[in-house]
């Protein structure tokens, strides 16, 4: 069997086709059963997959109603796979994920939480948690939480990776005098370390700072409430 020739710019790794094998790769998922329901051949779906052509209108909506996705996930214009306008526009305006999107709803209609009481499934539904999430997103600077956690990730798998102790190397003494000249501009130098344990700790005390700054203007709201039922 000759190999088929892959054009990156608009076959092989074409949206659609990327999508369409991601999607058929699906357990319980074969060309023969997604070719059944639109109509073609096996041949024809395997073509599709490869980007060596591409369906028609009908025959897209069609690929696209067996798998229950949007046209618009398969040609790759958006990374919500369900007909879903609301959450569409969601994942685009704040470019999150759709299971990004779907973990936010949960919060706000809540969760249902399996526990294991003697011996039995206990089901509890979870308080909706919006109102927190929202009023946390506020009271923290979420930008910088978000770096400093970023950035101490990095640093870690960078110093877990080197297998080294940069924090015990000896200095020479043109490393001394450029190390010297960066804090005399007002810098501080550190090992990875050094770096990873700043970071860290930086994102925890954000943190710690916003989840005070909650706990404040609910103890003010629960004294504002009292007083009004006086």
């Amino acid at each position: 069997m000759g190999r088929v020739k892959k054009n990156p710019a608009d076959g092989y790794d074409s949206p659609f086709a990327t999508r369409l094998r991601e999607l058929i790769e699906t357990p319980g998922i074969s060309q023969a059963k997604v070719a059944e329901h639109v109509g073609v051949t096996r041949q024809a779906i395997s073509s599709y997959s490869l980007g060596t052509s591409v369906p028609d209108i009908d025959k897209l909506v069609s690929i696209a109603e067996f798998f229950d996705v949007s046209t618009e996930y398969l040609l790759g214009r958006t990374e919500v796979k369900k007909v879903d306008a609301t959450k569409q526009a969601a994942a685009e305006y704040l470019d999150l994920s759709e299971e990004a999107i779907d973990a936010i709803r949960l919060l706000r209609f809540g969760n249902m939480e399996q526990n294991l009481v003697g011996g039995f499934k206990l089901t509890v539904q979870m308080e909706p948690l919006a109102d927190i999430f929202s009023a946390w997103i506020e009271a923290v600077d979420l930008s910088k939480l978000l770096s400093d956690l970023y950035r101490a990730v990095r640093v870690c798998m960078e110093y877990s990776q080197s297998g080294k102790h940069p924090e015990r190397y000896e200095l020479d003494a043109e490393d001394k005098k450029a190390i010297r000249n960066v804090q005399d501009m007002g810098y501080v130098v550190l090992s990875l370390s050094e770096q990873m344990n700043f970071y860290t700790q930086s994102a925890a005390e954000l943190f710690r700072k916003s989840v005070d700054r909650l706990l404040d203007e609910a103890i003010k709201a629960a004294g504002e409430e009292d007083e009004a039922e006086e």
